[in-house]
């Protein structure tokens, strides 16, 4: 998700949520990894790589089971955060 490029992150996103869901245990295993590598998509320049991270994002939610996502909460909420008080306008 460092890539200069920004089409290189937006498929990288596409690409994880494939992986993860074409590999059953792939994302349970992995959790933890793939919450840290991807919230900083959040505040991304790009409009296409927060666009992608938005529908990584619902998809994830519905992939795992209720309360999956509650040990990462505070995490997601710094970056839900961070963007809202983004100096840029395009990320707000």
């Amino acid at each position: 998700m460092e890539h200069h490029s920004a089409r290189v992150r937006r498929d990288a996103l596409r690409g994880l949520q494939e992986l993860c869901a074409m590999h059953d245990g792939v994302l349970g295993k992995n959790l933890a990894r793939i919450v840290e590598a991807t919230t900083t998509a959040a505040i991304d320049s790009s409009s296409e790589v927060r666009a992608a991270f938005r529908s990584f994002q619902g998809w994830l939610l519905q992939a795992l089971p209720p309360g999956g996502l509650a040990a990462f909460a505070p995490a997601l909420a710094l970056q839900v955060r961070g963007a809202l008080s983004h100096v840029s306008s395009e990320v707000r």
